[in-house]
């Protein structure tokens, strides 16, 4: 038991250096702004996720001490929670509060943080109790059980809305069928208006400095005027001053206007590059490759929102993990000769290992993606916190979802370890959320689709 204890430990160790050196390379690539604290609780999270998802595979191999799994279940389960509901929305708080640009908000930054807080746990515990509440379950018979209900319910909602967006949205980026026919001429009339904007944006911002400059003189000749007639006991008029601050304004709104317009140009034309480098990547070998899997990922996704759809409409609950099912079949009506409980087993291992390797790394590209697209607004120390605090809703909730694939006896075991945790209604609540996610996304996607064609660049 000992060995074991301390090959976990060992195995944590690896998790938390790792998520230090993600933190410090990979997601920000400017580690000297980010401070200790940090760092120190992402990479926390980050190990005791990655923990938990190393004890699922081995409750599967069944490898190591009962005991020394027990402990390491609860140690990792605690250490989550404690990330999850105390050390990271009471730090993101006291952050937000410190740097804000107002000096009340700063000098009130503890007693904010207390309040907020207050606030986060307040909403956190109401939102579950209405859910479960929903479709009857009971109360659980633990605290630990009670937080793990809770944390599942955020947790779960967030997976199936990434599961339903990328289940239309990667179809839609992938097949091929779906890109538009782009040309030179598209592309040269996209960067002629985006040229032809720039130069009235430059011109609009040098008549605007020359119109400041003209103000400043302005306004010291009307201070001059004012001082004199203090003295001469005569009325001074401003209508030129006042008219010339008025066209300052109307300056600054029509030039915040053309850079929003460039803005989204610029998007246009980087859409149409785009675009026009997967038109000739489609025709390529690795590209008609990449079009027969995305037609076969296509199929499971549709296959996947009907089912949900199904699931939804009639109520249904799966007993029985997908592996062991899909054996069962083979052996009883096309007659293969197989031992399912041991092939389940090792089938169970080797999917639960893909599927814990692409959730990692499908959470880990979306945190990339975030921190390039709000580093410019928003500070770093926010996004990572932020980051973390995604990461343990996450992965506590993988855990629960994982419960699906696992056979019978490992269920039991993952059963006991989280208590009495409504499992069916968490497979219930995904399949309603995936479903409105796919169906919501569907519709977007399209909307944006035609309002592309229907654009006068292309």
């Amino acid at each position: 038991m000992l060995s074991s204890l301390l090959f976990l430990l060992a195995c944590l160790a690896i998790f938390f250096i790792a998520g230090w050196q993600l933190v410090l390379d990979w997601i920000l690539h400017a580690a000297s702004t980010v401070n200790i604290p940090t760092r120190t609780l992402f990479s926390l999270m980050f190990s005791s996720s990655c923990a938990l998802l190393l004890l699922v595979i081995l409750e599967v191999r069944d490898t190591f001490s009962v005991e020394a799994r027990l402990i390491f279940w609860k140690l990792n389960l605690y250490a989550s929670l404690a990330n999850v509901l105390i050390l990271l929305p009471m730090y993101q708080i006291m952050v937000l509060a410190s740097n804000s640009h107002h000096a009340v908000i700063r000098r009130n930054a503890l007693q904010l943080t207390a309040v907020g807080y207050c606030s986060f746990i307040f909403v956190f515990w109401r939102i579950d109790v209405h859910s479960q509440s929903s479709l009857g379950s009971q109360d659980t018979a633990s605290l630990v059980s009670h937080l793990i209900g809770r944390v599942g319910v955020v947790g779960v909602t967030l997976m199936a809305l990434l599961s339903g967006f990328g289940a239309v949205n990667n179809p839609y980026t992938n097949l091929s069928i779906f890109l538009r026919t782009v040309t030179d001429s598209d592309i040269q009339k996209a960067e002629s208006r985006l040229i032809q904007t720039v130069e009235i944006t430059l011109d609009k911002k040098r008549r605007l400095m020359q119109t400041e400059q003209s103000n400043m003189v302005s306004a010291m000749v009307f201070g001059q005027h004012i001082f004199i007639s203090y003295f001469q006991n005569k009325p001074v008029w401003n209508n030129g001053y006042s008219i010339m601050e008025t066209n300052i304004a109307t300056m600054k709104s029509e030039i915040e206007a053309q850079e929003l317009m460039l803005d989204s140009l610029f998007m246009d034309l980087d859409d149409l590059l785009v675009d026009k480098e997967r038109l000739k990547e489609a025709k390529t070998l690795r590209g008609v490759f990449n079009n027969i899997f995305g037609y076969i990922f296509s199929v499971y996704c549709i296959f996947k929102t009907i089912m949900a759809a199904v699931n939804i409409m009639f109520r249904r609950q799966g007993e029985t993990d997908p592996v062991t099912r899909t054996l069962d079949i083979l052996v009883h009506n096309v007659g293969i000769e197989l031992d399912v409980n041991l092939w389940a087993k090792d089938i169970s291992f080797l999917l639960l290992g893909v599927l814990v390797i692409v959730s990692v790394r499908g959470l880990l590209v979306q945190f990339a993606k975030v921190s390039v697209a709000f580093s410019s607004s928003i500070s770093q120390t926010s996004i990572i916190l932020f980051m973390a605090h995604t990461m343990g809703f996450y992965f506590l909730s993988v855990v629960l979802m994982l419960r699906v694939n696992l056979p019978v006896q490992q269920r039991a075991r993952i059963e006991t370890i989280f208590g009495n945790v409504e499992f069916n209604f968490y497979l219930h609540w995904f399949d309603v959320i995936f479903f409105l996610s796919a169906i919501t996304s569907m519709a977007i996607l399209y909307f944006i689709d035609q309002m592309k064609r229907k654009s006068n660049i292309y």
